[in-house]
This record gives structure tokens, C-alpha cells and sequence, in this order.
């Protein structure tokens, strides 16, 4: 289902054009730097969430929740 809407919004997007030139308004380049990166901290997360203890993770999740609602409260 996720890749679809990927795909889905991929598509639509090529559409789209640059507004000062006559070429695609996607950047490719982006993408090639950004999917390796993605990849990559996937990896690491995957290695990290195999080797650190529960308890740690939970701590590490709702700290960010807590970080990330206090945030969104002050907007």
C-alpha cells in the first residue's frame, strides 16, 4: 500500500514542470543522494533495535513522544 501511494505520487509528479525552465520539476540528484542515506540508517536502526534492551528503546520512543507533543502543545 505505501509503495503504490509512492508510486502514485511519483507519477503525478512528473507532470508537473519547472516554472522557469522546460524540464521536470523533480530532481533526480536529490533522490540519488537521499535513497542511499535512507537506506543506510535503516540498516542501523534495524542493528541497533537487535542489540539494545527493550527498556531502552521504550525510554528512547517516549522521549521523543514527550519532545515532539510538547512541541506540537506550544504551537
Amino acid at each position: 500500500m505505501i509503495f503504490t501511494g509512492a508510486l502514485t505520487s511519483f507519477i503525478m509528479g512528473l507532470k508537473n514542470k519547472h516554472p522557469y525552465r522546460d524540464v521536470s520539476a523533480t530532481d533526480f540528484n536529490i533522490a540519488m543522494v537521499l535513497i542511499p542515506l535512507i537506506l543506510l540508517g535503516t540498516m542501523i536502526g534495524v542493528t541497533l533495535n537487535k542489540v539494545t534492551p527493550p527498556l531502552l528503546i521504550l525510554f528512547g520512543l517516549t522521549f521523543v513522544l514527550v519532545i515532539n507533543t510538547y512541541k506540537t502543545v506550544m504551537k
